[in-house]
């Protein structure tokens, strides 16, 4: 996975975009990993903070789990979150 971010200075809220290219497969198979991917944000966005655009490309279909891990520490990488592998 991915992951590009922009800060936006004064403004509340993240915002999130998912990104699946075609050569990933079929549609539904690119579906899954959107669902997947919004998924994995849904539950690691309370700890980001506010004012940050965030896009997030898939590169090879993974299962959840390494969606998660992924996502997790490209936003740890990236310094969105601080408390990284840290039970919530």
């Amino acid at each position: 996975m991915q992951l590009l971010t922009a800060e936006r200075p004064g403004r509340a809220g993240t915002r999130a975009g998912f990104i699946v290219k075609r050569k990933l497969g079929c549609a539904c198979m690119r579906n899954l990993m959107k669902r997947r991917m919004r998924e994995a944000y849904r539950d690691v966005k309370h700890r980001l903070g506010p004012g940050r655009d965030l896009v997030v490309s898939a590169t090879a279909v993974l299962d959840y789990k390494a969606v998660r891990r992924n996502l997790e520490e490209l936003l740890a990488r990236s310094g969105a979150i601080e408390n990284h592998g840290k039970p919530e």
